[in-house]
């Protein structure tokens, strides 16, 4: 969702007031749903919350299929940051874990394949396991700490792709907000 706000003033300096006091008060009301202003991207809010920390990411795209990493490394082209990503339909050794633990399995995977401070990952459930449809698995592995969660996301598959992706990331975002 974006939300645009707008400011009719005298001048430049009366403008820019009125939209000072109107962003504090959607800031207010929106809380941590923000993720930025103007032309920030989550992409692009998540690596420079990685690049002021010094650490480095990688991916399991077991749903997401490379979208993830499309739209990575379009905004760091060199992979100073975002290292790579495994990109398969299920990892056959870990099919007997139950979803949000496989997910967790899935990003620490990708971690330790490309040696990076993160891993995460997203993952359907499989056929045997019983979640409502568009239940999906997120994941992330940072030294010592594998979190995961679930998520309900909305649509066909191909939407449920995109929308995991950013979901995941919004994940991330929050997590290293944290601290």
């Amino acid at each position: 969702i974006k939300v645009r706000i707008t400011a009719k003033a005298e001048n430049d300096a009366a403008a820019a007031e009125i939209l000072a006091a109107e962003e504090a008060l959607i800031r207010d009301l929106l809380g941590d749903v923000i993720f930025g202003v103007d032309e920030e991207t989550m992409e692009s809010v998540v690596l420079d919350q990685l690049r002021h920390r010094n650490m480095t990411l990688a991916a399991a795209e077991h749903l997401t299929g490379g979208i993830l990493a499309t739209r990575m490394t379009a905004l760091d082209p060199k992979q100073e940051i975002f290292r790579g990503s495994i990109v398969a339909p299920h990892d056959p050794e870990n099919l007997k874990i139950p979803g949000e633990k496989r997910a967790a399995a899935a990003a620490q995977s990708a971690r330790a394949h490309f040696g990076t401070d993160l891993g995460i990952a997203a993952l359907l459930p499989e056929d045997t396991e019983d979640y409502p449809p568009g239940t999906v698995f997120i994941a992330i592995s940072m030294q010592g700490t594998r979190i995961s969660r679930s998520v309900t996301l909305p649509g066909a598959l191909s939407r449920i792709r995109s929308y995991a992706v950013i979901s995941l990331l919004d994940y991330l975002r929050k997590t290293l907000a944290e601290g």
